[in-house]
């Protein structure tokens, strides 16, 4: 059975409706292909999907307030197209987005070092009174020590905090920067 065509047609409607109405991403999906057998993926079967247009690796979640939820990784816009895959009674199959440009994933790219901050502050957006730097690329906030070194060993996300205290204490000019960001 050839099942690129009905997912196709699935991820260009229902995914494209959720890749914009959750994510404000408007999207196109095509099918290249298949990895099978990788000891990576369970299940054995993941579908190989590109879009017509980039994907960030922290997307904003359209509508949400300004707490846990606000943001998401490319990784959950996959479980989202993952679970349409059901109303074509497609089963042990899993979604795999394949991004456009030599763009690494977040979990790919490098952990910054405590000096990262001091040595590339263009790469960072402080936040909370520069109590927190967030890497750019990644989504990742990380605590800003007072001698403006990264705290490795404390860091999150953006879709990962979900302590109220720490996004009630955004500024609006923190919210201006990760909205000009994402």
């Amino acid at each position: 059975m050839d099942i690129k065509e009905p997912i196709e047609k699935l991820l260009n409607t229902l995914g494209s409706q959720i890749s914009k109405d959750v994510y404000g991403l408007d999207l196109k999906f095509k099918v290249v292909g298949t990895l099978k057998d990788s000891p990576n993926y369970s299940p054995k079967l993941m579908i190989l999907i590109q879009t017509d247009k980039e994907v960030p690796n922290t997307l904003t979640i359209q509508n949400a307030d300004w707490d846990y939820g606000k943001y998401a990784k490319l990784e959950d816009l996959q479980w989202s197209l993952n679970n349409l895959l059901k109303y074509i009674g497609v089963k042990n199959y899993e979604v795999g987005i394949i991004l456009n440009q030599e763009q690494p994933r977040t979990d790919e790219l490098p952990f910054p070092e405590e000096d990262d901050f001091i040595n590339h502050p263009e790469r960072f957006t402080t936040l909370v009174d520069d109590t927190y730097v967030l890497d750019n690329n990644t989504g990742w906030v990380h605590y800003l020590d007072w001698n403006k070194k990264i705290d490795v060993d404390n860091s999150y996300h953006l879709s990962e905090i979900d302590e109220e205290q720490w996004w009630e204490s955004l500024t609006n000019e923190d919210k201006k920067k990760l909205q000009k960001l994402y």
